[in-house]
């Protein structure tokens, strides 16, 4: 078999493995048949082509899906190691305060969104009908999660609002859906020009899904970072702006008995994007970061301990 499918890939994220590529020498039809890990949907086990939604997991898991191809006379199978991987474990999850719906149906209320169990959910009969989350404090979000009906075997279709005072609300997503083969958890992320806002508001207006006008939400989780307000700024001992940055970004070192003698960003799972040495004269400089968009680590310290480490938003 000859197939084409990522090494690795994100928890909530949909994945395809492509074995359309196959061939047989004397052109005879060929036939695929997959086995699959046991918790991972799938949107087919006889296709050429299959997608999966990648499971959550807390580290890195690597999963075997098998192949068998056959021409009818012969069989030949390949196993295909899929890596996935956490995403972005380091973000601090939303305080929900409060969940509101514009109708619910039945025992499927709002608050079923938040509690923890994906076997609860709320659900709503037609399109446009909302659920409202209104956060503990604002916040900078950069994902969220989203479990629709368990076993579900459709698309669901929804919009995504932000709000800080939760009457004068901005699109976010338009015309989100899910995958047709799953409704567990599922990342959607923020456009990155959205990602560097706070709010304090979000709202999830359902369009129903492929077979009806039926919402269903089982889980719905916020993930970003605590807005922080200026006296926490003031107390750093450096300061970065701006935060998020976009090509470069300011680093003073605010306090006269921090002395640092190196400089490091790196990913959230420790790739060294820059590593530079400081100058003891300099106060306030600038350090490129023409990185890819996401979240990134800034360490500073003295030979071999690190005394200042404070998370960096870059985005495009």
């Amino acid at each position: 078999p000859v197939v084409n499918f990522p090494e690795r890939t994100y928890s909530g994220f949909i994945g395809e493995i492509n074995a359309s590529g196959s061939y047989d020498a004397d052109k005879d039809k060929l036939t695929f048949s997959w086995n699959i890990p046991a918790e991972i949907p799938v949107s087919s086990t006889t296709s050429e082509v299959i997608q999966f939604l990648a499971p959550l997991t807390e580290t890195n898991q690597t999963y075997d899906f098998i192949l068998t191809v056959s021409d009818g006379k012969t069989t030949q199978s390949r196993t295909i190691p899929i890596t996935v991987v956490p995403y972005e474990p380091d973000l601090e999850v939303a305080e929900v305060i409060s969940v509101s719906a514009s109708d619910s149906y039945s025992t499927n209320q709002p608050y079923n969104i938040i509690d923890g169990n994906i076997g609860t959910m709320w659900s709503s009969k037609g399109e446009e009908q909302s659920l409202t989350l209104e956060l503990k404090s604002p916040f900078i979000i950069h994902h969220i999660m989203i479990a629709f009906q368990p076993g579900q075997k459709s698309e669901s279709y929804f919009d995504i609002y932000g709000s800080n005072d939760g009457e004068n609300w901005e699109s976010i997503l338009v015309k989100a859906k899910s995958c047709a083969f799953s409704g567990g958890i599922h990342v959607f992320e923020f456009p990155i020009s959205k990602a560097i806002n706070e709010y304090k508001y979000l709202k999830i207006v359902g369009l129903g899904n492929s077979n009806d006008n039926w919402n269903y939400i089982s889980e719905f989780r916020i993930f970003g970072y605590r807005h922080k307000n200026r006296a926490d700024y003031e107390d750093l001992i450096v300061k970065l702006y701006p935060n998020p940055a976009r090509e470069i970004v300011n680093i003073k070192i605010d306090n006269a008995e921090f002395n640092p003698d190196f400089i490091r960003i790196l990913t959230l799972d420790g790739k060294v994007m820059y590593s530079d040495i400081v100058d003891p004269m300099i106060r306030d400089f600038q350090v490129p970061v023409n990185f890819t968009h996401g979240v990134y680590i800034v360490q500073m310290g003295m030979g071999n301990i690190t005394m200042f480490t404070q998370k960096l938003v870059v985005f495009r």
